[in-house]
């Protein structure tokens, strides 16, 4: 896994682009963006631009260093070759990827509730 360093301000991945690398927060904060608005801030540990590891589509939002960060790069074929040998490094990934459903999920659910729709 390469370490890369970002100051803040500086975009580690954009909305719409087509990369393969995911990122595991090494220190920092990241804000992440979605069509120009702000849906979440991620800390030391978390993991982003995982959806890139597992299929070949732009990208879903823009990550950006709220600080300066230090970051743990993986990429698509790094990760395949991992998990060649050790099938099991599938798991953090799903239960990231189900993670955000869920809450992606719930949030559905409250806006149907919001409009009236139960």
């Amino acid at each position: 896994m390469k370490t890369i360093h970002k100051k803040p301000g500086d975009v580690i991945v954009r909305e719409g682009e087509e990369t393969d690398e995911a990122y595991i927060i090494l220190s920092g904060v990241i804000e992440v963006t979605k069509k120009g608005r702000s849906i979440a801030l991620l800390k030391e540990n978390s993991i982003f631009g995982e959806i890139a590891l597992v299929d070949q589509r732009p990208r879903t939002a823009t990550c950006t260093a709220k600080t300066a960060v230090a970051l743990g790069m993986v990429t698509r074929s790094n990760y395949k070759e991992l998990i060649k040998y050790r099938p099991q490094a599938v798991i953090p990934i799903l239960k990231i990827v189900t993670d955000r459903m869920r809450n992606l999920m719930a949030i559905m659910g409250d806006m149907t509730d919001m409009l009236g729709g139960k």
